[in-house]
C-alpha cells in the first residue's frame, strides 16, 4: 500500500503535456522527500509581474509566487510543464541546431526577474570590473554584470547559496532558460514574430551601445525582462552543435562533454535581430570573460 501511494504521488508530481495536474493525496505527501503542499502562497509583492498560472502553482506547491533576497535579486516561480523547444521550420534565419521538440521540465523553480547586475555581483567580488564599450561604460550598478567567465558565474551562485539560506542557487539550463523565455508563447520572441527594439534592448549589426539598466523595458508575460536583449546569458549546459537535446526530452541537463558552454539571448553590441529569438543558441568557450555576456540566476524551492 506504501509503494502505491509513492507512485500515485510521483505520478501527481509530472506534469503531463495538455492535463491538469492534481494535487497530492495528503495521505501520500509524507511517503516523498520531494513534496508538493497545496495551500495559500501568501501576497504578491507589488513588483511582481506574474500570471493566472504562475499563482495556481505557487498555490498548488503552497510557495510563494515570488520572493526578494537580502541582496536585492527578485525572483518568480515559473511552473513545471511541457513546452515547444527550438524552432517551426518556417521561422525565418532559424538555425540548423534549433529543430522543434518536445521537453517537459518536472518541477518548478524560480528565476531571477532580470540580470545580475554589477552591484549585486560586487557584494561577491568587490573588485570587479565589467568595462566598457565603443558607446560608454557598462560598470553602473543597475548595468548587467559582463565581463563574467563561466566559471565565474557559477562560483557566484554557490557564494549565494552559502549567503542566502533557504533556497539553491545556480544557473539554469538551457531548456530552463527557453521555457523562461517564452513564457507560454511560441513566437520567435514573446511578443512575437518580429523583432521589437521597444522590447529587447539590442542595437543591429554595425550600431553599438551600451548596456541598459537592467529591467528597463516591459517584463515577458511571466515577469522576466530582457531574456531577449541587454546582456547575452550563461546557461549552465555545454554547448554542442548539434540538436539538444536531439528529441523529445525530460529534464534535459545538455551534452556531458565539450568546451564550451551555452549562451542565450540577443546582446547589446550589436548583431542581427534573428539573434534575439528565443530558439537562437550558440555557445562560447567557458573560460571566456567577454563584454557581452552576463547571466542570470534559477533558484530551488524553498
Amino acid at each position: 500500500m506504501r509503494r502505491g501511494w509513492m507512485l500515485l504521488g510521483l505520478l501527481a508530481l509530472l506534469p503531463a503535456c495538455g492535463r491538469r495536474v492534481p494535487p497530492l493525496p495528503a495521505s501520500a505527501r509524507g511517503d516523498l522527500r520531494v513534496q508538493a503542499l497545496p495551500g495559500a502562497a501568501g501576497p504578491v509583492p507589488a513588483w511582481a509581474q506574474v500570471s493566472e498560472v504562475q499563482r495556481a502553482e505557487a498555490r498548488r506547491w503552497g510557495v510563494p509566487v515570488a520572493f526578494e533576497n537580502s541582496l536585492g535579486m527578485r525572483f518568480v516561480l515559473l511552473p513545471a510543464g511541457c513546452f515547444t523547444m527550438g524552432s517551426p521550420a518556417h521561422e525565418p534565419d532559424r538555425d540548423a541546431t534549433e529543430s522543434a521538440h518536445r521537453v517537459t521540465l518536472t518541477r518548478p523553480r524560480y528565476m531571477q526577474v532580470t540580470e545580475v547586475t554589477n552591484a549585486q555581483f560586487r557584494r561577491f567580488r568587490p573588485a570587479h570590473r565589467s568595462g566598457s564599450a565603443e558607446a560608454g561604460s557598462l560598470d553602473g550598478e543597475e548595468q548587467p554584470v559582463v565581463s563574467v567567465a563561466w566559471d565565474e558565474a557559477v562560483a557566484f551562485t554557490q557564494w549565494l547559496s552559502r549567503e542566502q539560506p533557504g533556497h539553491a542557487y545556480r544557473l539554469p539550463t538551457e531548456a530552463e532558460w527557453e521555457h523562461a523565455c517564452r513564457s507560454g508563447t511560441s513566437t520567435a520572441y514573446w511578443w512575437g514574430d518580429t523583432f521589437s527594439p521597444a522590447h529587447a534592448h539590442m542595437a543591429v549589426w554595425p550600431a553599438r551601445g551600451v548596456t541598459a539598466p537592467v529591467g528597463t523595458l516591459p517584463a515577458n508575460p511571466w515577469g522576466l525582462h530582457d531574456m531577449h536583449g541587454n546582456a547575452s546569458e550563461w546557461c549552465a549546459d555545454r554547448y554542442d552543435d548539434r540538436d539538444c537535446p536531439p528529441g523529445p526530452a525530460t529534464d534535459p541537463p545538455g551534452p556531458r562533454t565539450g568546451d564550451s558552454r551555452v549562451r542565450r539571448g540577443g546582446e547589446y553590441d550589436g548583431g542581427l535581430p534573428h539573434m534575439a529569438r528565443a530558439a537562437f543558441r550558440i555557445g562560447v568557450g567557458g573560460g571566456e570573460a567577454r563584454t557581452y555576456v552576463g547571466f542570470r540566476v534559477a533558484a530551488s524551492l524553498p
